[in-house]
């Protein structure tokens, strides 16, 4: 009986366990790139910029059409339009009266059927070298929607990692905060047990009360700062539970070694952001060569082949259709476009030369960037060896306080001023770890490593 209760309380261990699991930074990633609206969004102008290229590839192709009618009508007049004239009694030629009678007056019904079908090929032979060229600035534009979506997902995962630490960072402060409380209010206790005793004074009681006073609406506010961080890193990843679990701690990053200039080579060599502004340098050097030859002639195959058939009744025979085919060559050529392709050249010259310095500004300011971050980077790293030693101190500087202020050599000011000193040193410890990992993050980052 007593192995079958144990056995349930593991299976509903295990069921909370399954329910309350961590989410890990990797999971955080993925659950953003299947559920951030913007990021899908973005995934959409990919598809968008690859059916453009086929659409315009499928140009240099024969483009067929089929086109068709068919017609039937009947016609019905009553008696009173039937005046029993003929062009017989005005004419002798009798054949001229038939035809007269015919066309001009009406009978009193009439029956027609007629069917046209028509098969139409094009074929563009000659545009200039613009549809080549449209062909080729289509392709580039589908390369640089691929590497700018690319881009904007190595963001995604830049910024979800950011917002994932700074989760991890507001948790550890909170968590040291309580325990700053939780030591406050031990402090306190054990005061109004001394005063009790006569052993310490009411004024070091009234400062041990203040102390705890002092730490609670600070751990208010560092809840409330975590409860709106979760909220927002769920809108970011698209997480939909109440409960939120992160798996991991804030570690101390692994510093890559590396020297600056090396750095800035490998930078300008792997930045998405130079491959971009190389594709559109591309584009507008494919844009100007196709503007140069807007002079040039168009030339077009055309071929047709119709058949026909109408009839006085309803009734149609196969061996009555009549039979059209053509073929002919159509060109198109400007002689003067009032200067507009001329201009057109020209602006299309400006637009290759501005690509060409947005690019040399795009290297410049990637340079700039690699050197802050590298710089950033290395001061994170001397902050955090700074900050260990200092969570030492504070921690041996309480340690002294405590003993003495239990042995009645010192003072309350003491212990409250080596309480205030640790916990700050602790705070300051986990914002400078913090800071290292966005900082090694951000300089990967600058220099094309994917995180």
């Amino acid at each position: 009986m007593n192995n079958k209760k144990v056995y349930l309380v593991l299976i509903l261990l295990s069921f909370l366990f399954v329910s309350l699991s961590a989410l890990t930074l990797a999971e955080s990633i993925e659950l953003a790139k299947k559920n951030n609206k913007q990021f899908l969004a973005d995934a959409e102008e990919v598809g968008k910029a690859t059916n453009i290229y086929r659409e315009v590839k499928s140009s240099i192709l024969p483009q067929i059409s089929l086109s068709g009618a068919v017609q039937a009508t009947k016609t019905y007049l009553p008696q009173s339009t039937q005046t029993g004239f003929s062009f017989t009694d005005v004419t002798q030629d009798t054949g001229l009266a038939y035809t007269l009678d015919a066309i001009l007056l009406p009978a009193k019904s009439t029956e027609e059927a007629s069917i046209a079908a028509q098969l139409k090929a094009t074929q563009l032979l000659y545009s200039g070298g613009q549809l080549l060229n449209g062909i080729k600035a289509s392709k580039k534009y589908k390369d640089l929607q691929n590497k700018s979506f690319q881009l904007k997902e190595e963001q995604l995962v830049f910024d979800i990692t950011k917002a994932y630490n700074e989760l991890l960072l507001l948790n550890e402060v909170v968590e040291i905060q309580r325990a700053a409380l939780a030591l406050a209010n031990e402090h306190y206790v054990r005061v109004q047990n001394m005063n009790e005793n006569g052993l310490v004074s009411e004024y070091d009681l009234l400062r041990a009360d203040l102390e705890v006073t002092r730490l609670s609406p600070a751990l208010e506010d560092i809840e409330n700062t975590y409860q709106i961080a979760v909220t927002n890193f769920k809108r970011l990843i698209g997480y939909n539970e109440d409960e939120l679990l992160l798996e991991d701690k804030l570690k101390n990053i692994e510093v890559p070694a590396i020297e600056l200039e090396e750095a800035i080579n490998q930078g300008l060599s792997h930045r998405l952001e130079l491959q971009l502004s190389e594709l559109n340098v591309e584009m507008m050097e494919i844009q100007h060569t196709a503007y140069k030859g807007s002079y040039l002639p168009n030339i077009l195959l055309t071929a047709e082949a119709t058949a026909f058939t109408a009839s006085g009744d309803y009734k149609v025979h196969k061996d009555e259709f009549g039979h059209l085919y053509q073929a002919g060559i159509a060109f198109q050529m400007p002689i003067f476009t009032g200067f507009s392709n001329d201009a057109k050249i020209k602006q299309a010259k400006h637009d290759l030369k501005k690509s060409k310095l947005n690019k040399m500004n795009t290297e410049d300011l990637i340079s700039i960037e690699i050197t802050n971050n590298w710089n950033s980077m290395e001061t994170a790293k001397q902050q955090l060896s700074v900050q260990e030693k200092n969570i030492l101190t504070a921690e041996k500087g309480y340690q002294i306080a405590n003993e003495r202020y239990q042995n009645n050599i010192g003072i309350q000011l003491e212990i409250l001023d080596a309480q205030t000193q640790l916990n700050a040193a602790k705070v300051s410890y986990i914002q400078a770890l913090h800071q290292l990992n966005l900082a090694v993050n951000s300089f990967k980052k600058s220099i094309g490593i994917k995180l």
